[in-house]
């Protein structure tokens, strides 16, 4: 099993999502590969994170597992929309676990990325998903919360960077099932 993962800017372009979950990413018989893309407030960050994905995905010949945490939510989705309905989607993609995701369906803060483009809820696909957002995440569990009050909870908040105590096969309250997407709350 392979896990790729993909960092928000907030964990810079050295990527922590591997002490995510318990280090999840890292557990033993896992091979992680970190999927290397801007992770920057620039309207290209996520397109190039889309490609950089689509790569990796295409170049993964064996099972695997995505990781992604807030911009990188961001570059699943976008991958999502482009290439999960194609003829040619990758099977081998077993799990994605989204954390603090800002275009989560339910809760998520959604707005505008760099760029000014509109955020898009997460689709729902043929792939399992697990989008997990913090109690307290302003930017995955946001209901009523506005972008002033977003970004400066950001700044002191530990909710949306923090991931690394929560269990990835019991990671809390399920807020709602849709599809093949649950939606998990976390303390």
């Amino acid at each position: 099993m392979i896990v790729l993962t993909l960092g928000g800017m907030n964990y810079g372009r050295t990527d922590e999502v591997g002490t995510a979950l318990h280090q999840h990413a890292k557990r033993r018989g896992v091979s992680r590969k970190i999927v290397d893309y801007p992770q920057a407030a620039t309207a290209q960050s996520i397109p190039l994170g889309v490609v950089a994905l689509d790569t990796a995905l295409r170049n993964t010949p064996e099972d695997c597992e995505i990781v992604a945490h807030s911009q990188g939510c961001e570059v699943v989705g976008e991958w999502m929309r482009r290439y999960a309905g194609r003829p040619d989607a990758p099977t081998h993609i077993r799990r994605i676990i989204l954390l603090g995701n800002p275009e989560r369906r339910f809760g998520g803060a959604m707005g505008y990325q760099f760029g000014n483009k509109k955020r898009q809820p997460t689709p729902e696909t043929q792939y399992r998903v697990d989008d997990i957002a913090r109690k307290g995440d302003p930017w995955a569990n946001a209901d009523g919360v506005s972008l002033w009050a977003r970004l400066t909870r950001s700044l002191w908040a530990p909710a949306h960077r923090d991931y690394d105590d929560i269990d990835a096969d019991n990671p809390g309250v399920l807020r709602r099932k849709s599809g093949n997407t649950s939606y998990w709350v976390s303390q």
